[in-house]
């Protein structure tokens, strides 16, 4: 897994901690900037939460990707892209991945003259149900997914 700067959402962004609340990525990512980000291919965003996440019982993280026509933050709700709820007792250390829609990746091979509609993208980390005591995730988007944690029974034989 590569990741890139320009592709990144959030560098060990504080979750957002109270039930009812929500907070955008610390980045947005344009989608008309001159990049190749993968053409054609699968695009994932990989959330990395870190290993000291905590929340109560009940706990739920919701995170959107979000799109917008203009540059201007993401303080409040955007076009919702793609939706990933997730039990946030269970996030420590975890990584968490999930698809790109095919439709945001095409968007960055038209120019800003095109009609592209929402050419901005950003992560909303929303807490519902009850409080996130502690944690912070990085998210980036990824061509391939890295999976460190496939392992396989020992004392077989390859010919």
């Amino acid at each position: 897994m590569i990741t890139d700067e320009l592709l990144r959402f959030s560098n060990a962004q504080t979750l957002p901690t109270t039930a009812g609340t929500n907070a955008p990525s610390t980045n947005i990512v344009n989608l008309v900037a001159p990049r190749d980000i993968g053409h054609g291919q699968p695009l994932y965003v990989v959330l990395t939460f870190s290993a000291d996440t905590a929340a109560a019982a009940t706990s739920v993280l919701t995170v959107t990707l979000e799109s917008d026509s203009v540059d201007t933050g993401f303080a409040t709700a955007k076009t919702v892209q793609a939706t990933v709820v997730l039990d946030a007792t269970a996030l420590a250390g975890e990584q968490i991945v999930f698809q790109i829609p095919q439709i945001i990746g095409q968007r960055a091979y038209k120019d800003a003259g095109s009609g592209v509609e929402e050419p901005f993208i950003a992560l909303r980390y929303a807490v519902s149900t009850a409080n996130i005591t502690a944690g912070k995730v990085t998210a980036d988007i990824v061509m391939d997914v890295q999976d460190g944690k496939k392992f396989y029974k020992s004392g077989f034989e390859v010919d």
